[in-house]
């Protein structure tokens, strides 16, 4: 709230602001319900104006938005990338962190995590949870997002919210986009791991480390 979300909704304007001709969006705005989200649309004033006024109000059920946001991406054609900006504390959301992991391997999509220095691994009591299911949840959802070749990304004030946008959106256009066909698929739902390495010693590689045989 407060300053805090007019932080967030200048980091989101600043993100639309720079997308390509054919790049579309749509920003959801959430606490335990849906408070206000958009069209996917490629015109970044009518992304951010939906949500202006809007009120701060309710806990955060931030599995299930997740969860919520990959299924409108699936239908969507092209590279598919959720930004999140939360504490990362759950506290009302009927699914799972398993349930969003699960997900995510099926999605194709990149996830990155903005959130505060300050916002570490957490515990606390919730209504669905206890001190250690909470603390399950938090590692679960660090493991999902670099999981999904998405990064955290952590700021130490959220003033550089925007920055961050910025930086998210730059690494986006410099991806290489790498495909291959396995020799044999067996269609049992399985995971099966991927490995990347580089003749470059001081190169840093983040990758998706695999994919469910479907």
């Amino acid at each position: 709230r407060g300053g805090a979300l007019t932080a967030a909704l200048e980091g989101s304007r600043t993100f639309v602001h720079n997308m390509a001709p054919l790049d579309e969006a749509m920003v959801m705005l959430f606490s335990d319900r849906t408070l206000a989200a958009t069209r996917f649309s490629p015109r970044s004033e009518a992304l951010i104006s939906e949500l202006e006024g809007v009120e701060a109000r309710g806990g955060t059920a931030l599995n299930d938005h997740l969860y919520a946001a990959l299924r409108l991406l699936d239908a969507r054609r092209g590279r598919r990338v959720v930004i999140m900006v939360s504490d990362g504390a759950d506290v009302l959301s009927a699914l799972g962190i398993a349930d969003v992991a699960w997900k995510i391997r099926r999605s194709d999509c990149l996830v990155y995590w903005i959130r505060r220095e300050k916002q570490r691994r957490q515990s606390f009591s919730s209504v669905w949870r206890d001190f250690e299911e909470n603390r399950a949840e938090w590692d679960g959802l660090t493991a999902a997002v670099e999981e999904s070749g998405g990064r955290i990304v952590v700021l130490e004030g959220i003033d550089q919210i925007g920055e961050a946008f910025e930086d998210i959106m730059r690494e986006l256009r410099s991806q290489y986009v790498l495909g291959y066909y396995p020799s044999e698929r067996y269609h049992d739902g399985d995971w099966r791991r991927v490995r990347v390495r580089v003749d470059e010693p001081r190169a840093r590689v983040r990758f998706r480390p695999g994919y469910v045989d479907r």
